[in-house]
């Protein structure tokens, strides 16, 4: 597609052009066996750097923001899951499967809490880009972490694929 197509085109039709091409990139992928989730190490070391990120962001708005007591308690809300356990609650995950014990309990607990992390994010993200549009080193920080948690959103997709997989072959 030419550059003055793309200037002319409003965000939401170059984004949908976008998830097409990425979903179609994914569909050949999977179906050449080229893509799967990840396994339990880099999905440990995936929240340990989300939540890296995330206390790179939480010392900006501090320092920047502490008036705005909003956006801190969106902040907290953000950060909660990490602080109950997530990162201890993976751990005991790969200990389990090395172990041999069914581990599908604890997958599903740490996959909600996921969409938690991903929720509360998006209300963060949300705030910020009405709020701070302007601060671009915030938004490099959320940028940072959209990405990561691009990957984990990613890595479920591919869990959810898998396991549809199994029910259709249980089902022939």
């Amino acid at each position: 597609m030419e550059r003055e197509n793309i200037k002319k085109m409003d965000v939401t039709a170059l984004e949908k052009i976008l998830l097409e091409v990425l979903d179609n990139i994914s569909a050949r992928k999977y179906q050449k066996g080229e893509k799967s989730a990840m396994d339990d190490k880099n999905l440990l070391a995936c929240f340990t750097d989300l939540f890296d990120q995330s206390k790179e962001l939480e010392k900006y708005m501090r320092t920047n923001f502490k008036k705005d007591k909003h956006i801190i308690g969106i902040l907290i809300d953000y950060k909660r899951p990490f602080e109950d356990g997530l990162l201890s609650d993976i751990k005991k995950l790969i200990n389990l499967k090395k172990l041999e014990i069914d581990t599908t309990q604890e997958e599903r607990y740490i996959e909600r809490t996921f969409h938690t992390i991903l929720d509360n994010f998006q209300k963060l993200n949300m705030y910020i880009y009405n709020k701070y549009k302007q601060d671009g080193e915030m938004r490099a920080v959320l940028t940072n972490i959209l990405m990561r948690i691009e990957d984990l959103s990613e890595h479920y997709y591919w869990v959810r694929i898998k396991e549809r997989q199994e029910k259709d072959l249980e089902k022939h």
